[in-house]
Formats: structure tokens, C-alpha cells, sequence
């Protein structure tokens, strides 16, 4: 009887020794796990600037240099009489809207605003840049850019992409002071009515 007590103790103290094992050995295991996914907390955190970046709004969108694109120019109406009939605004030029400027012709002249045409409420299809008295064009922009300011302001939705954005080729421009104007322009009537803000640019 007492050797067989004896040989359950040891058997016991065995079963105890492979339980501390095995615990052991499980908790290691969960360790390495977890350092190689990173706790809940540390996913949380570096998903979430990526996930803010991806939804910011209203990015300024990638523009190209626009080109002075317009079949038979010679035939295009420009309509400065009645500056009101006509919705939309020459922005600014390079970020600045003020009315004198002396801009730079070492790169690319941003310009932007927004623009719709005067018969309907929907946005114009496209932006003429003319430069000088004569209305000498120097770049057509397309009318595609958001503007969720202007459709709430507006409380049309028809505005939501009004607005246009594009660079001028320095090339494209005089030696001289001029003054630049954005025209809201209808290729089908070929008319082209002023927008609100012209600019009068010097160059260094």
C-alpha cells in the first residue's frame, strides 16, 4: 500500500511538473504572437492617418499646363458689357488675389475660380485665359473642378464641380506688363463672357 501511495505521489508531482511545461510553453507562444501582429491599440493607431489621408477633403487637384486650344479663335464673341448676367470668379493667380501683382516666369502660373454660364445654372464647359486689350488667348481650362462652397452658398448642387484650375506656360505670356482675364466660354456659341476679377501683372 505504501509503494503504491509512493509511485502515485511521483506520478502526480509528474503531471504537475508537464503541466507547468505545457503553461509555460502556451504562454511563450502567445507572446510571439502577439509581438509580431502588435497589440489592438497599435493597429488602431497606424491605420488611422492613413485612413484620415485617404478621405481629406477638397485636395487640390494635380492641374497640367493648359494650351490655347480653340478652333478659328478669330471667331470667338467676347461679352464684357453686362458683367453681372455671368456667375463665377477669376480666384486669384498663384494663390494671390490681388488686383497688381508681380509674378515670377520661371515656372508655371497657376490660375483658378470658379465658373457657370449665364443662359442655365449649370457650370461653363470650359475657361478661356486671355492676356492684353486684344484678348489675346493664351490657354483654354476645363470646368471640372468640386467646389461644394459655391453649390452651398449657390443652394444649387448644379455648381458642385464649377470650379477650374490650370497653369499658364510663361512662354504663352508678353515681356511686358499686361492685365489677364478669365472668360466663362460656350464652344458651341462660341461666346465667351467675362469673369469678375481682372488682373493687371507685372514681370520679374
Amino acid at each position: 500500500m505504501t509503494k503504491y501511495n509512493l509511485n502515485s505521489s511521483a506520478f502526480h508531482s509528474g503531471n504537475v511538473k508537464f503541466t507547468k511545461i505545457i503553461t509555460l510553453a502556451c504562454v511563450s507562444c502567445m507572446a510571439l504572437i502577439l509581438g509580431a501582429c502588435g497589440s489592438p491599440q497599435a493597429v488602431e493607431q497606424t491605420t488611422e492617418p492613413s485612413q484620415v489621408e485617404s478621405t481629406a477633403p477638397e485636395e487640390e487637384p494635380t492641374t497640367e499646363v493648359a494650351k490655347a486650344e480653340i478652333e478659328n479663335p478669330e471667331e470667338v464673341t467676347f461679352i464684357t458689357e453686362d458683367e453681372t448676367v455671368v456667375a463665377g470668379s477669376f480666384d486669384a493667380i498663384n494663390g494671390n488675389n490681388a488686383p497688381t501683382q508681380t509674378i515670377s516666369k520661371e515656372t508655371p502660373i497657376s490660375v483658378g475660380g470658379w465658373a457657370a454660364m449665364p443662359s442655365n445654372t449649370k457650370p461653363a464647359e470650359q475657361v478661356i485665359i486671355t492676356v492684353g486689350d486684344d484678348n489675346s488667348i493664351v490657354a483654354v481650362v476645363p470646368v471640372n473642378v468640386e467646389r461644394s462652397d459655391v453649390a452651398e452658398a449657390l443652394k444649387n448642387q448644379e455648381y458642385l464641380k464649377s470650379g477650374w484650375q490650370g497653369k499658364i506656360e510663361p512662354s504663352q505670356l508678353p515681356e511686358e506688363a499686361t492685365t489677364i482675364k478669365a472668360w466663362a466660354y460656350s464652344p458651341s456659341t462660341k461666346e465667351a463672357f467675362i469673369l469678375p476679377n481682372v488682373y493687371e501683372v507685372n514681370f520679374n
